[in-house]
């Protein structure tokens, strides 16, 4: 758990400083002025998509959801953990 914290307010940080941005795909028929063309990346191949940086502000909120979404599972995991351990069920 502690580990999972720390990776996320490494990514928090990283996104304030803007040395990492997050991005959407867009809709294949959407176009705009802002739309980028997507990177491909090692085992992957990206065919004509384009992406759109989210706002550093937006991203933040977006990283504190997922945070707060993990938080939630590790909880219903512990609980499901005791459950059994005190059911004598496995």
């Amino acid at each position: 758990l502690t580990d999972e914290k720390t990776k996320q307010a490494r990514l928090r940080d990283r996104l304030a400083t803007a040395d990492l941005r997050l991005s959407v795909q867009l809709d294949a028929g959407a176009t705009g002025c802002d739309a980028m063309q997507a990177t491909t990346s090692t085992g992957g191949v990206v065919y004509g998509a384009h992406r759109a940086r989210l706002d550093p502000a937006h991203a933040q909120r977006i990283i504190g959801i997922t945070g707060d979404g993990d938080q939630g599972l590790i909880a219903l995991q512990a609980c499901q953990a005791y459950a059994k351990e005190v059911s004598g069920t496995k």
